[in-house]
């Protein structure tokens, strides 16, 4: 067994390494050296204009977000902020659309959901982040059409429904598929347009 699993890596060697050190060769804008580390995952190499790069199907603002946590050595506490942002903003909006008992119980079930609990015990996940970032912007353009309509002061909030489409356009920089949930908000403000 153990000469055929070297034969199979000395041939798999012997496949791609010419290609590679090829590939290394002419990359000029290329960060990682093929042979010695491969590149992150769902990472491939590409070729623009002759110049080789790596290329990610996965959306950049995570990586953006993640940033400021990584260089203030605060990114074990990324999942913590990410999960009270989630919690916060379930309720805000349970509490706007039911009442404090079911807004209570919706952000315990937020809290305590799976992967919630993956979350809290890893460095954090991109779609965690969408979620919880999707919620806050969600919320905020409820509560600006709400309170909008109660106190007739547009200002103060078309700036939270301004900042409600941010924080929503930002969790779609995490994940592309975020997009979907657009049909809640716009079911609501037709929901409110037909009733007056």
């Amino acid at each position: 067994v153990t000469s055929s699993v070297q034969g199979f890596e000395d041939e798999h060697e012997a496949l791609y390494k010419p290609s590679l050190n090829a590939l290394n060769s002419r990359a000029t804008a290329y960060v990682f050296d093929l042979n010695i580390v491969p590149p992150p995952v769902a990472s491939g190499v590409v070729e623009i204009d002759g110049t080789y790069a790596l290329a990610n199907h996965w959306p950049p603002g995570y990586c953006y977000f993640i940033i400021p946590f990584w260089i203030t050595g605060m990114i074990y506490y990324l999942p913590v902020f990410l999960s009270a942002i989630t919690c916060i903003s379930v309720y805000v909006l349970a509490k706007r659309l039911y009442d404090h008992k079911t807004a209570f119980l919706a952000s315990i079930f937020a809290i305590t959901t799976g992967l919630t609990m993956l979350i809290l015990y890893s460095r954090g996940l991109a779609d965690y982040a969408a979620m919880a970032f999707a919620t806050v912007g969600i919320t905020l353009f409820i509560e600006s059409m709400q309170n909008h309509k109660k106190n007739g002061q547009n200002l103060g909030f078309a700036l939270m429904g301004l900042l409600g489409g941010l924080s929503f356009a930002f969790a779609v920089t995490m994940r592309y598929s975020t997009v979907v949930l657009l049909c809640g908000p716009i079911t609501y403000v037709f929901l409110k347009i037909i009733r007056f």
